[in-house]
């Protein structure tokens, strides 16, 4: 029998838009189509996550843009790193999970050398 949790219910509902909409606008209606500028004249070759910078003064992302925005897998190991080390990880009031590290200064170099 079927579940009826939130999780459930919501997966099912995403895997028959995914199957059923081949775009991701039509699959994501409420996102904003403008969000990103449209660049045409660009045809450099990037690295691969390498072109991943930082958020900080930039708008949250659209639900399109989160979809495809993807930690680069080759960071995986610094992420267990940084948690295992002295970080941790939890949500803040609008429901994002956020990085936190707390560092003393004598061990600055080697969080500047990681980030």
């Amino acid at each position: 029998s079927p579940s009826f949790s939130k999780r459930d219910m919501t997966s099912r509902v995403i895997s028959d838009m995914i199957d059923n909409e081949p775009s991701l606008l039509k699959r994501l209606p409420g996102s904003n189509k403008k969000y990103l500028p449209s660049n045409t004249s660009c045809k450099d070759i990037v690295i691969y996550g390498s072109n991943l910078g930082t958020t900080v003064n930039y708008p949250p992302y659209t639900s399109i843009v989160r979809y495809m925005v993807e930690i680069p897998s080759n960071l995986n190991s610094i992420k267990v790193g940084l948690l295992l080390f002295d970080g941790w990880l939890f949500k803040n009031n609008a429901g994002n999970t956020l990085l936190g590290l707390k560092q003393s200064m004598f061990n600055s170099t080697f969080v500047f050398y990681v980030f």
